[in-house]
């Protein structure tokens, strides 16, 4: 739970419960350490999807080529045949 009771704080609590109440896609915006993804975390856990897995992703750490297998999993043969690894999106 995000605490305070600043004016700010209180209306980032009330916009996280009506966004919980919906599918609509979030986007969450801020300066490093600004608390993004336990805004995240707090819709998650007030939406219906609450017992499904809430997977985390640090895009700004990850190079372009490895962003896609990590969203969208890969397809790769090696020694002991093909393999496949799930992305994010289907871990989701």
């Amino acid at each position: 739970m995000l605490t305070g009771k600043s004016p700010e704080i209180i209306a980032i609590r009330r916009m996280i419960r009506e966004i919980a109440k919906t599918d609509d896609n979030v986007l969450i915006i801020g300066e490093v350490g600004s608390g993004k993804q336990r805004v995240a975390e707090e819709i998650h856990q007030r939406s219906q999807r609450h017992n499904k897995p809430f997977v985390v992703l640090n895009c700004t750490a990850v190079g372009d080529t490895i962003l896609d297998a990590d969203l969208f999993g890969q397809t790769f043969e090696g020694d002991t045949g093909k393999q496949r690894t799930i992305g994010l999106f289907e871990q989701a």
